[in-house]
């Protein structure tokens, strides 16, 4: 019983992550190491991961610097969360969507609302790709 458990918890992520629709991209994976998993120090436990629906992410009208995209938390044991960011693709900038976020125009910079991303950041590389200045 114990080893099916153990397999169970080590292909979870191979299989949740197999069954993503075409367009939606892991962009991050958790590996975790706990004492109560020993085995876990030798082959850590990927029991979190972050996607990106990068397939149906939409430009901004105003400056299509600016994406809408979905993230999509996976954690074993839990129901996904399905939670939309705004990336500025040139400026590297992630923000919460919302009503009051203030997307800049043009080459305006972004303000405190929103978070700088390196320019290597997995949501980036998987959204910007595209884009010639990034």
């Amino acid at each position: 019983m114990l080893g099916f458990q153990i397999q169970s918890e080590y292909i979870w992520y191979q299989h949740t992550a197999s069954r993503l629709p075409a367009g939606v991209v892991v962009i991050k994976k958790i590996e975790q190491q706990t004492a109560l998993r020993p085995w876990s120090y030798l082959h850590p436990q990927t029991l979190r991961f972050i996607a990106a629906d990068v397939a149906n992410a939409s430009a901004n009208n105003l400056n299509p610097d600016v994406k809408l995209v979905d993230l999509y938390f996976f954690e074993r044991r839990a129901q996904a969360r399905r939670v939309p960011q705004v990336v500025h693709c040139r400026q590297h900038a992630q923000a919460d969507f919302s009503a009051q976020l203030q997307i800049p125009e043009g080459d305006t910079a972004v303000n405190g609302s929103w978070k700088k991303l390196s320019s290597d950041d997995p949501l980036l590389t998987a959204l910007c790709s595209n884009e010639e200045h990034n």
